[in-house]
């Protein structure tokens, strides 16, 4: 599986969603956006959204922080990052 969250060094949110994923203990790509304006852009485009941080498993996004939240609590973001 593969898991990238885009973020940025500062941004609060960012944190949160690193300490989701890091409490699930799986292995993720954390792949920071500061000073690189066109990166950024590609990640908007790609997720249609222009909040940080955007999560993305197998290539399928997933969401920003409030979204990954939000699947937790539902227990979904279990089923989405530990598929059995």
């Amino acid at each position: 599986m593969k898991v990238e969250l885009f973020t940025l060094s500062w941004c609060p949110y960012c944190l949160r969603a690193r300490a989701l994923l890091d409490r699930y203990g799986v292995e993720y790509e954390d792949i920071p956006l500061d000073g690189d304006p066109d990166r950024r852009k590609a990640i908007q485009a790609r997720s249609g959204r222009t909040t940080l941080p955007q999560l993305f498993v197998d290539g399928r996004h997933i969401g920003d922080c409030e979204e990954m939240l939000a699947l937790d609590r539902s227990g979904r973001l279990h089923k989405i990052l530990r598929p059995e």
